[in-house]
């Protein structure tokens, strides 16, 4: 009986220093990553404000055929905007 008392002792306070420590964390965490292009900045950057041409080289684009699609206000830049209806989203 000592024995399995003493096993259930050490189980809670495990368990307590876990959640001692997982308390003193911080609760956001950020995720960076970067990548370089080699290509000049005038190539690039249309396909970055453009939503049309984004879907060029957008990975999520390719993984779904059958997306409803709808482009309203500005071609590119402030006032662009995009939405999608699919199976996936």
């Amino acid at each position: 009986m000592k024995i399995i008392k003493r096993i259930l002792i050490g189980l809670v306070v495990v368990i307590a220093g876990i959640f001692i420590i997982a308390a003193t964390r911080p609760n956001t965490f950020t995720v960076e990553r970067s990548l370089k292009i080699n290509a000049a900045p005038e190539k690039v950057f249309p396909y970055l404000i453009s939503f049309k041409k984004g879907l060029e080289w957008s990975a999520w684009d390719k993984q779904e055929e059958e997306v409803k699609r709808t482009f309203t206000g500005p071609e590119s830049g402030m006032g662009a905007t995009y939405e999608f209806e699919g199976k996936l989203s």
